[in-house]
């Protein structure tokens, strides 16, 4: 078996895998990134769909404090594009 132990209950008759304590907090890191990441796409959308600009400040702080690394994208232009600098 890759990692636990089966504990069999003699009172219930019920049989349990066990799971070594370093797995568990695996686990509880997996469900708070997995937790994270749809919320961050959640705001992601929130920000996209607004106009009002406090509001964009707020969902931007809050995408920010979630993930602090993250940039938000250059807003498009609708003009021609820029010449590239040689």
């Amino acid at each position: 078996m890759a990692g636990g132990d089966i504990v069999r209950d003699s009172t219930s008759n019920t049989v349990t895998l066990q799971e070594p304590p370093n797995m568990v907090e695996r686990k509880k890191e997996l469900k708070r990134r997995y937790h994270r990441k749809k919320k961050v796409r959640k705001l992601k959308l929130k920000l996209a769909g607004t106009t009002v600009e406090a509001d964009r400040q707020m969902i931007l702080g809050k995408i920010l404090h979630l993930s602090p690394e993250w940039k938000p994208a250059p807003a498009a232009t609708t003009g021609a594009p820029a010449a590239a600098a040689n």
